[in-house]
């Protein structure tokens, strides 16, 4: 038998020498299958078992092409793929010469500021990201040419790369003592508008603009073709005259959605022409102008704009001195009120407002007294930062001045009452909504029919009423289950009485109760405990941290919708402490509260009590005893046992009496239980 054994690696004289092999074998077709032939019959002739008609078992010849076949494809499959691996190798000793020439060219080229290019393309594909500016020209800022005689103009190549660019982002070099780095692009902007069409944020903060700058950016915002959606110029050193300058472009752009302007020396000028803007620019939902001199009359234009605006929903004063006196000489020492009324009468009106933030802006009580007047009509803002002034905000987001902001500190935080929470944002510090239910007959004993309203006991609100809706709640019943079904609690006329209030709470437990003429209640059917404070079972709910940001959208509880209720204070202080009235939902075993000074009830209680302790009970769950059954003993307990020696009254109350006596002795053991026998 012939067989191939491939050594080494695949050469051309390998398969030259396998061709000329198989060609010399191929020659002699005929006489290899004769000798195979006669080789078959002498096989099949001392085979045993074998005859002569038998079939021959098969052709050596064709085992031999087959296999031969197989080890030239064999070799040509490997020959192609060393040539493709040969081929990649060149290429990427090709693509590594042409990015070392490159990177040559651009040191050349380099800049002496830093520009970053994020690519994102039309269709929003992949990004990449450059250290280095694409741009095809000289170092300006060592030149001792005028500015006009300078090449600014951007080459094929920038062209290119700046058509893809989505984010660009201006920053001085380390090396750039002079001049503004915003110069060497700023002036693009406006003239290749077409070539930054997809821009959508620029960010120049950190840069010392310059008059030629801010007028090239006005130009290339107040274009039709421009897509910018985020402005960012921080620190850019932009004076009154130069912010107005810039601000210029929102009565034109219809783009931008944020704007950041922190860190500079706006005044009066620019605010006028930022409060026609909002007049006007409905797109625009963001703006911040922390750290700038914003006060008197430019607030007060701020605001007028403010007033009508129905797009901003951002706004970021803090680190403003709003009261401030205006400096020159003769001004009124009324302007500061005047601005401060007109800011607050704005915020009264806008219902597009959800951030504010005024913290630290040093306003004094009687401006947050005028500001607070004007916020207590406005539904629509839940993030609002008012630390650093002469008031707070409280857990439902009014400005309250009656709170000492300077006692925060040394208030017991584990009391989690009003002042442990003031000054709290719905949004920064992840408070949650969590909805209060109360169901009449099921929560606890609320007469449904009765029009004294149900109010809902806060600890974090220093336990003051919050007046509770109420909503009736008919169910689907068919007429199979309705024939001879006994209608269940608040279902007697017509319905379930449920008393609803939603309510923002921060994270950790809040405790609360509930109560109805001046009663104390805990709904049986949520979450109780004892007081650690007060000793006494109150309701409670643990509250997770929120995940993300508050979207106001989904939130059903406005802030500052209505007031707590007026209740006299010695009425809350006794209901404080006071412990919950009993029920019959609670058993009769309970406590009855102080009235009853633990006597029994009279007898239509005890008789409603017995049926709601034997409902308690697994008798019927357990199959012992049926309906029939049931009543039986309802009626034996009932009884009246007058003639018993040992007892007055109903067997029922009997077992109670033993029950109450039995309870409270201190000599049980774990193994210890309470039963009696039935001839008992």
């Amino acid at each position: 038998m012939f067989s191939w054994r491939q050594d080494g690696a695949i050469t051309g004289s390998n398969i030259m020498n396998a061709a000329a092999k198989a060609d010399e074998l191929l020659g002699n077709d005929e006489e290899d299958e004769r000798e195979e032939e006669e080789e078959a019959t002498s096989q099949r002739r001392f085979t045993p078992g074998g005859s002569p008609g038998s079939p021959p078992g098969g052709s050596l010849l064709a085992q031999y092409h087959a296999h031969n076949a197989a080890h030239l494809k064999k070799m040509k499959a490997d020959l192609e793929k060393l040539d493709n691996e040969l081929a990649m190798v060149t290429f990427k000793k090709s693509k590594a010469k042409q990015i070392q020439h490159r990177a040559k060219v651009m040191a050349r080229a380099e800049v002496p500021h830093h520009v970053n290019y994020k690519f994102g393309g039309p269709k929003g594909e992949g990004s990449k990201n450059f250290t280095q500016p694409w741009l095809e020209r000289i170092d300006l800022s060592g030149s001792s040419q005028s500015s006009s005689q300078k090449n600014n103009t951007i080459g094929a190549k920038s062209k290119a790369t700046l058509g893809k660019t989505t984010m660009l982002t201006v920053r001085k070099g380390e090396n750039d003592h002079g001049g503004d780095a915003g110069d060497a692009i700023l002036p693009q902007l406006s003239e290749l508008t077409s070539v930054f069409r997809y821009l959508e944020v620029l960010d120049i903060s950190g840069n010392q603009m310059s008059k030629t700058g801010v007028v090239s950016l006005k130009e290339f915002l107040g274009k039709r073709e421009c897509h910018v959606v985020s402005l960012k110029a921080d620190h850019a050193n932009l004076s009154d005259g130069a912010g107005a300058s810039l601000l210029s472009c929102l009565k034109e752009n219809v783009s931008l959605r944020k704007i950041h302007l922190a860190h500079n020396c706006l005044k009066h000028k620019a605010m006028q022409v930022l409060g026609d803007g909002l007049e006007d620019n409905n797109t625009l939902t963001s703006i911040t102008l922390s750290w700038n001199n914003v006060f008197g009359v430019g607030l007060q234009a701020l605001a007028n704009g403010l007033a009508v605006n129905k797009g901003l929903k951002k706004l970021d004063l803090s680190w403003n001195l709003l009261g401030r006196l205006e400096e020159e000489a003769g001004a009124s020492a009324e302007i500061p009120r005047d601005a401060m009324r007109a800011f607050a009468d704005a915020l009264g009106t806008n219902r597009t407002l959800v951030l504010l933030d005024l913290s630290n802006c040093s306003l004094d009580i009687d401006l947050c007294g005028i500001l607070g007047k004007g916020l207590a009509h406005n539904n629509s803002i839940f993030g609002l930062h008012f630390i650093g002034n002469k008031a707070t905000t409280d857990a439902k987001g009014f400005l309250r001045l009656d709170i000492a902001t300077e006692d925060l500190t040394t208030e017991d935080i584990k009391d989690q009452g009003e002042s442990s929470f003031c000054g709290q944002c719905w949004d920064q510090h992840k408070w949650v909504e969590h909805r209060f239910t109360f169901t009449a007959g099921h929560s606890g004993p609320v007469d449904p029919q009765s029009r004294d309203p149900v109010y809902l006991h806060l600890m974090l609100d220093d336990w003051k009423p919050d007046n509770m809706s109420v909503e009736r709640i008919f169910p689907k019943r068919n007429q199979k289950d309705a024939v001879g079904a006994r209608p269940g609690p608040g279902e007697q006329q017509g319905g379930e009485v449920i008393y609803k209030l939603s309510r923002m709470l921060p994270p950790g437990r809040v405790w609360y109760f509930f109560s109805q003429q001046g009663r104390v209640l805990c709904a049986c059917d949520q979450l109780m405990a004892n007081h650690p404070r007060y000793h006494v079972p109150r309701n409670f709910v643990d509250v997770e941290p929120r995940e993300g940001r508050l979207k106001a959208n989904l939130v059903m509880s406005q802030p500052r919708l209505h007031e707590w209720v007026s209740m006299p204070e010695d009425v809350l202080s006794s209901m404080r402490v006071s412990r919950p009235e009993w029920d019959v939902l609670h058993s009769i075993y309970a406590s009855r509260g102080e009235n009853n000074a633990g006597r029994f009830l009279d007898e239509d209680a005890v008789s409603d009590a017995l049926r709601t302790d034997l409902g308690l009970t697994k008798l019927l769950a357990m199959r012992l005893v049926d309906e029939a059954e049931m009543e039986v003993l309802r009626g034996v307990l009932e009884e009246n046992s007058s003639g018993c020696e040992y007892a007055s009254g109903s067997i029922y109350k009997s077992i109670v009496t033993l029950y109450r006596w039995y309870g409270p002795q201190e000599c049980h053991s774990h193994d210890d239980s309470f039963t009696i026998s039935w001839t008992e």
